[in-house]
């Protein structure tokens, strides 16, 4: 009987799944609702809508963009799917009928649960701390997902080849089912005793309640030995090889964490920028900043440690021409003149080469006119000249 428990899945109306009484004794009975449930029905009604309303507003702003982002697809799943989790017929029962879940609802349900937990750790990402263990989940899923090309050609060759083999045991009698379970013999669960100790089942023949033996495993070598090399292929090589692909990658990005982790920080920030109309970004821009350096002269240490007025602060207010905007790009420009520079020495170089290059030609074709002035005969690649002859 599937959940929730007391409910008769055989007896569904168009309006709702109806209560089964003659379970309530064992289960007990079921949506016992209060006035609670239903201010909560509508809570998640109205929040869901106006979520829907602002992820509608970033598809506006972002267009196809949108879409490339997991989070986005998982927030707008997650809002439609509480709606139709909580939404009930009121038409024939009233206004404050909760009602009883819909078959397809407890599914929709358990769906945007898990969303929702996932929506939750993916805001944890933007998080300084919490975000770098976020990072490194991703990280090590995308690499799975890369391998899983490879992982799922072995999963399907031992599956399909178990059903041919032990289809005659229950967690082998179709392929769905030996592929669920040859990857969960996969993480370490055999079951060898069920699947090959075991090995005899009885049956009854009639009234006599005689038995008869029967082996559950039919082709013993053919199988022993699968099993031998799927504990070797998979249990052994493939899964230490994901365990090294997850090491190196939160290696990698644990080297570059602080990096991450600004990156992370620097992209929240340009998308709650982006996000916000473009006359709000003109009005609330801080364009220029004013410092009054002896606004806090005569207060404490303490009070001028709080509101960051150290004497380094102060000077580079004061200083304001040394910290001029096209700083940077003077300095960029710096770079490029220098950069020129190498080149410009660099073809000097090229320029030498060649002239060096043509000296040696040069120098090579009088040799080859003195040797044949005094009629010597040698090879050019001769340098020790052992086989000139006078």
């Amino acid at each position: 009987m599937p959940p929730p428990f007391s409910i008769d899945s055989g007896n569904v109306t168009s309006s709702c799944v109806a209560i089964s009484p003659e379970a309530q004794p064992n289960f007990g009975p079921c949506y016992d609702y209060n006035s609670f449930g239903i201010i909560v029905k509508y809570f998640i009604i109205v929040l869901s809508t106006l979520s829907i309303l602002k992820e509608l507003y970033l598809v506006y702003l972002q267009r196809i963009a949108y879409l490339l982002s997991f989070r986005n697809v998982f927030d707008i799943s997650l809002h439609v799917l509480a709606i139709l989790t909580v939404y009930s017929d009121t038409s024939s029962e009233g206004p404050n009928y909760v009602g009883v879940r819909e078959a397809w609802q407890w599914q929709t349900g358990a769906i945007s649960i898990f969303l929702s937990w996932m929506v939750i750790l993916a805001y944890y990402q933007s998080v300084p701390t919490l975000g770098l263990y976020v990072l490194m989940f991703t990280h090590v899923l995308r690499t799975f997902l890369k391998f899983m090309v490879v992982f799922s050609l072995f999963t399907f060759s031992f599956a399909c080849s178990f059903h041919c083999l032990l289809q005659n045991q229950y967690a082998f009698r179709d392929l769905n089912h030996a592929v669920m379970k040859t990857t969960l013999m996969m993480i370490g669960e055999f079951q060898f005793e069920d699947i090959f100790v075991a090995e005899f089942m009885a049956i009854e023949t009639g009234a006599d309640n005689h038995t008869i033996a029967t082996s559950t495993v039919n082709y013993r070598v053919v199988s022993y030995s699968l099993f031998a090399i799927f504990i070797i292929f998979m249990s052994i090589i493939l899964m230490n090889l994901q365990v090294g692909l997850a090491v190196d990658d939160i290696k990698s990005v644990r080297n570059n964490a602080y990096l991450e982790s600004l990156a992370m920080q620097v992209k929240v920030t340009l998308d709650i920028h982006y996000t916000l109309p473009k006359f709000i970004r003109r009005r609330f821009m801080m364009k220029v900043q004013n410092f009054f350096p002896n606004k806090y002269r005569r207060t404490s240490r303490f009070i001028q440690w709080l509101w960051n007025l150290s004497s380094s602060v102060i000077n580079e207010a004061i200083n304001y021409e040394k910290n001029d905007p096209n700083k940077l790009e003077k300095q960029i420009e710096s770079l490029d003149q220098k950069v020129k520079g190498l080149d410009r020495k660099f073809e000097s170089l090229e320029d030498k080469i060649a002239i060096l290059d043509n000296r040696s030609s040069s120098m090579e074709s009088m040799m080859s006119a003195m040797m044949s002035h005094f009629k010597i005969n040698g090879k050019k690649d001769d340098v020790n000249g052992n086989d000139m002859n006078v």
